[in-house]
This record gives C-alpha cells, sequence and structure tokens, in this order.
C-alpha cells in the first residue's frame, strides 16, 4: 500500500503525518460524502423553502421591509447557537452514544415538527422559542453524529467541529466543502459560532417565514423544521465521517481521492 509523509521534516516536536492510499471501502465513504457535502443547501431543504415563500409570501414582503431584519435574526441566530452549543455539545463529555431523549433521531424528529407546528399556529409570536428549541435539537444530532464516528466531545477541535456543520451550510459561498474548511481552520470557537450563525440566520429566515403565513403556518413551520433536522444530520454523518477518514489514511490521500 502507497504511503507518503506529508511532512519529512517536522519541527517543534510536531509528529509526521502519515497518508495511506485509500482501500475501496474507504473510498466508497468518501465519495458517498462528498456527494452530500457537495450540496450544502439540501435538495429537502430547498423544496421546504419554496413552499413556504409561496405560502408566506405576503408576511415576507412585511418582514423584509423592516429595517435591521437581518441583524436581528443573526443575533437570534448566535443566541441559539451559543445556549444550543453549551447544552448540547460541552453537556456531552463522554464517547459513545450520548443518552437521554434528545439523542434519538425519530424524537428529535417529532419534536422539531410538533415545535414549527405550534410556533406556525402562533405565528411571529412562537418563532424565538421555536427556534430556540430547534437550534438545540439539531446540534444534539450533530453531537451524536460525531460521536459515532468516533469523536471526542472533551476535544476542542470536536466541538470546534460541531459548529463548523452549521457554517458548512454555506459552504457554496466559500468555494465548496474543502475551501471552506480551510477558511474555518485553525479559527477560534468564537470565529466559527459567527460564521455559523451568519449562515444558520438565513435558515431561521425561512422558518420565521413559514411559521408567517395565517392559514398554512402549522404546516409550513412543521415541514421547514423536519427538512432542517434531516439535512443538517446528513452534513453531521458526512462531515465527521470525512474526519475519520481523515485521522485513518490522512488529509493528503482523502485530497488525492
Amino acid at each position: 500500500m502507497e504511503r507518503h509523509l506529508h511532512d519529512p521534516t517536522p519541527s517543534a516536536g510536531l509528529p509526521v503525518v502519515v497518508a495511506t492510499a485509500l482501500p475501496p471501502h474507504a473510498r466508497a465513504e468518501l465519495v458517498a460524502a462528498l456527494a452530500v457535502l457537495d450540496d450544502p443547501g439540501g435538495a429537502l431543504v430547498r423544496a421546504a423553502r419554496h413552499v413556504a415563500r409561496l405560502a408566506a409570501m405576503p408576511a415576507l414582503h412585511a418582514i423584509g421591509a423592516r429595517s435591521g431584519a437581518t441583524a436581528a435574526l443573526e443575533g437570534l441566530a448566535h443566541a441559539a447557537l451559543q445556549r444550543a452549543f453549551g447544552i448540547a455539545v460541552l453537556g456531552l463529555p463522554e464517547r459513545g452514544m450520548p443518552a437521554g431523549p434528545l439523542a434519538s433521531a425519530r424524537t428529535a424528529q417529532l419534536a422539531t415538527a410538533v415545535s414549527g407546528a405550534v410556533s406556525g399556529a402562533a405565528g411571529l409570536f412562537g418563532a424565538v422559542p421555536d427556534a430556540a428549541l430547534t437550534t438545540l435539537l439539531i446540534m444534539r444530532q450533530i453531537a451524536a453524529a460525531a460521536l459515532m464516528e468516533g469523536e471526542d466531545l472533551r476535544a476542542e477541535d470536536t466541538r470546534r467541529a460541531c459548529l463548523e456543520v452549521f457554517a458548512l451550510a454555506g459552504a457554496g459561498d466559500e468555494g465548496g466543502y474543502w475551501g471552506a474548511r480551510l477558511l474555518l481552520r485553525g479559527a477560534p470557537v468564537a470565529a466559527v459560532l459567527a460564521q455559523a450563525a451568519r449562515v444558520w440566520s438565513v435558515g431561521l429566515a425561512d422558518k420565521l417565514a413559514a411559521s408567517a403565513a395565517p392559514l398554512a403556518g402549522a404546516a409550513g413551520g412543521a415541514l421547514v423544521n423536519t427538512a432542517f433536522l434531516r439535512h443538517y444530520r446528513r452534513l453531521a454523518r458526512a462531515h465527521f465521517t470525512v474526519r475519520r477518514l481523515e485521522r485513518s489514511y490522512g488529509a493528503d490521500a482523502l485530497r488525492a481521492a
């Protein structure tokens, strides 16, 4: 099996990273993961957004006309992510699948749908609590995906990678998956959180639009919430699959493949 040194002259006691040619099963995993990561928007999310925006077009015009709406949504996204990060990631320090009802994909999906429906029925008044709960449920699923792929949530790099999943949803604006990861590499958690909030605020705008529809708000809220949960869960599994393959074979081998 072909091997080569990533850096033949390491300095300051840094370990030499050995890259190994990918075997067929690892290459197949990489292809499947990149098929998800190369479409960070997600077909299901785009469809849900389209339906929600058609149903809520009058409300969207009213919201868009308000000054500071974008900044307010980004602030809401930042607060929701920060709280979710503290509960769903920092609160799970052990390896292995996290215990508790939020770790169940089925339970999380049901909870997000119910939250979206209730928020939609309540209109704009239910948007803030729904955003907080949905963000928490998505973050918990991301943490569960990390643990399933052998990550240790006690490591700062792993915790930052959980936030990266939200930021990677906007990877199309940053030159694709590898370009987005390059920009985030080595960034402190606070910087990754800010980038993740900027991207997630777009999702919250769609959730707000779905909830604002006078008659279809409950259905639209449930639809958008379910689509986001499924999409971010798939994105997380793909991201942490790539990281697991990098740990096993080296980042150079993955890029060469």
